[in-house]
């Protein structure tokens, strides 16, 4: 059986994200192929993908502009199956299944049966926003986000400009080279993120890169090395194993294998730091009244690396309530400056610091601990976490009291999932009403 790519069209393969191009989309007027503009290596990409894969085309366009290009630029052509689906709807699944459904009938074994009940790892989902991400993410299959242009304005409905909406929506891979997509498709499991590679038995040093900031030659950089995924998503995000660390009775197995994943991690950042040394390993520690209040100095104890691990933060004795509580960004942030802080015993002027957390849910705690390590005149800071939340997707079901669209959420307790129509105290619109999924 071959893998099958659902390849995007707009902000893929073509530069086509600006206004200009949208009546084309649109199918309102004829769409001049010598004026869309191709991105550098696109063409040879498709042609090398469908060489040993089965690809097709998914794309919001209308047929009018969509099937234009994909014969006249890349080659797409019926002659064989159908290839190109316009007009898809995503995130929106049950179009492109319907599709998928068509061309197996017409293809056979050859072709991944796709549904939305199972793990589909023979397929892969290729694109640049979050649209592409979601799609793929209810199918339950491999996502690739592309970063191959730079936004010159925010666009609401794709989210485009909007780097965190789509880091967010929780893709497997992230990628800005064609080669590194086909790298990908080769070997998925050998380049998954440290600690989702780790659970199966892959020793990867990668991390999702969300901010890198230089001033003057001095780097701040956020990374996470593992997606806690809030409902579906492919079967390599980690939920079961971030909830079971919050837990007090964690295994000493998820401990050690999420201390080796940072092992793997931290030691590809000290051989790129050719120029200087990593003075501190450091970690936000667990307040008292936090259960089990002493999960991440454990962790940090079992880690491996060289860089000199020192404990230089705390939490403030009359520290009452909790970050998690904080919806808003800045409330957070001011929860963090307020309660967390520094060690008296060690002088940070000029050096260079790894913090290590648990969960990177809005940013507001690496910014305020990067911002406190800033103003003791530390260097170069790397705020890292070994898990970051990423956002819902929403599920075909209606809630049966209130018929609005439910989504699939993860139980803390024990890790199973299950359809909630979330109310508004937790961030929905809904009516609270929850129902078993059978696993």
């Amino acid at each position: 059986m071959k893998k099958l790519i659902l390849l995007d069209l707009d902000g893929t393969l073509t530069n086509t994200a600006d206004e200009y191009f949208k009546s084309m989309k649109d199918g309102l007027i004829e769409t001049d192929v010598s004026k869309i503009p191709v991105f550098n290596g696109a063409v040879e990409f498709v042609s090398a993908l469908q060489r040993d894969y089965i690809v097709v085309l998914v794309s919001d366009s209308h047929p009018r502009y969509v099937n234009k290009i994909a014969k006249e630029i890349f080659g797409f052509n019926d002659q064989n199956y159908k290839s190109v689906l316009s007009l898809a709807d995503k995130p929106n699944q049950n179009k492109t299944i319907s599709f998928l459904s068509e061309l197996h009938s017409v293809i056979g074994n050859e072709c991944p049966n796709i549904n939305n009940t199972g793990e589909n790892l023979g397929v892969f989902v290729i694109g640049d926003t979050w649209l592409d991400i979601e799609l793929g993410r209810s199918l339950n299959c491999f996502t690739i986000l592309t970063k191959f242009y730079t936004a010159t304005k925010r666009e609401t409905r794709d989210a485009i400009g909007n780097d965190w909406r789509q880091l967010k929506s929780g893709p497997t891979f992230v990628v800005s080279t064609y080669e590194r997509i086909k790298e990908i498709i080769s070997d998925p499991l050998g380049n998954l993120l440290a600690s989702e590679g780790i659970f199966h038995n892959r020793n990867t040093n990668r991390a999702r890169k969300f901010r890198t900031d230089i001033n003057n030659g001095v780097y701040t950089l956020f990374r996470s090395l593992s997606r806690q995924n809030a409902g579906e998503c492919d079967p390599f995000a980690v939920a079961n194993y971030y909830f079971e660390f919050q837990r007090p009775d964690r295994s000493e197995k998820t401990l050690k294998l999420l201390a080796k994943s940072l092992e793997n991690y931290l030691g590809h950042v000290i051989s790129q730091s050719e120029d200087f040394s990593w003075d501190y390993l450091t970690y936000v520690s667990d307040k008292k009244t936090t259960i089990p209040h002493n999960k991440m100095s454990q962790l940090i104890d079992l880690c491996g690396s060289d860089i000199p691990k020192v404990k230089l933060f705390g939490w403030d004795e009359s520290t009452s309530g909790s970050i998690r509580h904080q919806k808003k960004f800045e409330d957070r942030k001011s929860f963090v400056v307020k309660n967390l802080t520094i060690s008296e015993n060690f002088s940070l002027v000029g050096k260079n610091i790894v913090v290590v957390d648990d969960q990177f849910t809005t940013g507001a705690t690496a910014d305020a601990v990067t911002s406190k390590l800033r103003s003791k005149g530390a260097n170069h800071v790397l705020f890292l976490t070994l898990f970051y939340l990423i956002t819902n997707v929403e599920s075909e079901t209606l809630c049966p009291k209130c018929q609005k669209r439910m989504v699939v959420k993860i139980r803390r307790s024990d890790g199973n999932k299950f359809l909630s129509c979330t109310p508004q105290k937790y961030g929905g619109d809904g009516c609270g009403h929850a129902q078993n999924l059978m696993q």
